[in-house]
């Protein structure tokens, strides 16, 4: 006896008119992407997203019309749960184990400058990271790169405070640490988040010698909008120039990620800050190896002078962000002209798979170590006392045991919160810190791509469209490629 399959729309499509002639048809959780253009298949379409269950008799579609629908996900078997296939995808992340050792490490939480929206701005001051902690966590690397432990790596990230108030503390801990990593033949890699105040010649020659390969400095925007937000502590100075100087001491192979965070007055005034750091050789000069990186800026440290009305909505964000993009391609094409250099194209911004939890918090051998010795789950809780998981000088086999880090590591929003369970951007939804979800004090955010997605992808769409030069090459509806040419 013949069995008529049956069928049903998938929870997580959506249906996006370009014009009156196409349609782009996107599933979220396939990450699949059609283009619908026959007049009679817009009209099936739209009938099939709203009719459950459905089977293949009662759709007069083209065989390969149905199976394009079915191989993206927009179509699924009557029988499969999504929710189920999601929630599965988030705790294959919590179990995989990866065998890297990863560490946050503040050698100090003091900083000389005072950006009032920073959200280390009401934490106390304690000073510079001491010998007997310095030892003590040489001592919990070696112990966990031993052998028994089948660890193949370590990544440590130096954070603050201001980390290069402690240079003495990175180089004592990067001797040891490299001297670990090179007696039990394994990887190292690390990289300093600085606010780039000291990145002066003699510092980048100290970040050269312990190894750290990758900096990350902000500067929001230019000089106005930068020193409004950026202060230096107890001195009337310029701060936008003061960093503009160091970063064009960087060495040539040393990666660079410049953070811009962004307010309203900050994205309106762009343009000059992309002048000054062409003027002062840093970027798009050495495009291979400096990244601008946009950013919303948050006001985590509650301070009541921060002005909201000035702070960007999710979507405003997302427009100046456009903005912003469309900037640097100009801006970096202007100079490729003149410097006899290949033009750069848009990158066709597409979304990807969630991970919905964050890795640092996930990982089992992910921890972050403030100057006391304190350790933590999450860079972002440094030196809040009720964060705290133990202190360095304690029995490291607790860690095991102890019951912030197995919350942490099992930690799944999609049991958490009914609202993100229930959304159709949930397995695109790129909104993966625990300590933002959890926190009572601070307002829920979403995923970006919950405001921008059908105008991102029309607006994509349209310029692949008209104007195919402008874009990097692959094709609408297949897997981003890699591009070795540059992009923004």
């Amino acid at each position: 006896m013949y069995v008529i399959k049956a069928y049903k729309s998938s929870l997580y499509n959506f249906l996006i008119k370009v014009d009156n002639t196409n349609y782009l048809l996107y599933n979220s959780l396939s990450n699949g992407l059609l283009l619908i253009q026959n007049e009679k298949e817009i009209e099936l379409v739209k009938q099939i997203l709203y009719e459950h269950p459905l089977n293949r008799k009662d759709i007069n579609l083209e065989n390969i019309f149905f199976d394009q629908l079915y191989i993206n996900g927009i179509i699924i078997d009557q029988s499969t749960d999504e929710k189920d296939i999601i929630n599965k995808r988030i705790e294959a992340i919590q179990q995989f184990k990866t065998n890297e050792l990863f560490l946050t490490i503040c050698p100090t939480n003091r900083c000389n400058m005072a950006c009032p929206y920073c959200f280390e701005h009401n934490k106390p001051i304690r000073g510079k990271m001491e010998n007997k902690i310095i030892d003590r966590i040489l001592s919990y690397v070696e112990s966990t790169l031993g052998s028994t432990n089948n660890i193949e790596g370590l990544n440590v990230t130096w954070y603050g405070g201001e980390p290069l108030l402690a240079p003495d503390v990175i180089r004592n801990l990067s001797g040891g640490f490299i001297q670990s990593i090179e007696k039990n033949n394994l990887k190292y890699n690390a990289d300093i988040i600085t606010n780039g105040v000291l990145l002066n010649e003699r510092n980048w020659e100290l970040l050269k010698s312990c190894q750290i390969k990758s900096a990350q400095v902000t500067i929001d925007g230019n000089k106005i909008t930068h020193n409004k937000s950026r202060l230096l502590k107890g001195r009337n100075r310029d701060s936008y120039y003061l960093l503009l100087n160091n970063l064009s001491c960087k060495p040539h192979d040393f990666a660079l990620r410049i953070r811009i965070n962004a307010n309203k007055e900050v994205a309106e005034n762009l343009n000059e800050f992309l002048d000054d750091l062409e003027r002062f050789n840093i970027w798009p000069q050495h495009a291979k190896t400096v990244n601008l990186s946009f950013h919303r800026r948050e006001n985590f440290s509650g301070n009541s002078h921060q002005v909201v009305e000035n702070f960007l909505s999710e979507y405003d964000f997302f427009k100046a962000k456009t903005r912003f993009t469309k900037m640097k391609l100009t801006h970096y094409n202007n100079w490729a002209k003149k410097a006899g250099k290949e033009l750069a194209k848009y990158a066709f911004h597409f979304p990807t798979p969630s991970h919905t939890t964050c890795a640092e918090v996930a990982l089992p051998n992910s921890f972050a170590i403030d100057q006391c010795g304190q350790m933590y789950k999450c860079w972002g809780v440094v030196n809040h006392e009720s964060e705290v998981i133990q202190n360095i000088a304690e029995d490291f086999e607790l860690l095991k045991v102890n019951e912030k880090v197995i919350k942490a590591t099992n930690y799944n929003k999609f049991y958490f919160d009914d609202e993100c369970k229930a959304c159709k951007f949930l397995p695109i939804c790129n909104v993966d810190c625990m300590w933002k979800h959890t926190n009572p004090h601070l307002a829920k955010t979403c995923c970006e791509w919950k405001y921008t997605l059908e105008k991102k992808l029309k607006q994509q769409y349209l310029l692949l469209l008209n104007h195919p030069e402008q874009i990097q090459d692959l094709k609408i509806f297949e897997k981003n490629k890699n591009n070795e040419n540059c992009s923004c």
